[in-house]
């Protein structure tokens, strides 16, 4: 990071790697440390609860669009469950 706040983004994320338990998407912070990568990845989604569970794999697009839909469908896809969110 420069002096000025900026991210480098020649600094190596190697101090960042693995953060645990996880980033907070909600925080400032969030994105000052991490705002600058742009990457395509690979998401592998696992939605379970008592009665059921389904795993999914999808890229950064289709992601977003799953977890901001509008659609009743997408609703229930999100609602009343558990999600484990793994990017590669």
């Amino acid at each position: 990071m420069y002096r000025d706040g900026t991210p480098n983004p020649n600094q190596t994320l190697a101090h960042r790697a693995g953060a645990e338990p996880g980033i907070n998407p909600r925080r400032d912070s969030t994105f000052e440390h991490y705002g600058y990568i742009k990457q395509e990845c690979v998401i592998d989604i696992t939605d379970y609860s008592s009665e059921r569970i389904v795993f999914r794999r999808v890229g950064n697009e289709d992601f977003v669009q799953m977890m901001g839909g509008t659609t009743d469908e997408e609703k229930e896809q999100r609602a009343g469950r558990e999600k484990w969110v793994g990017v590669k």
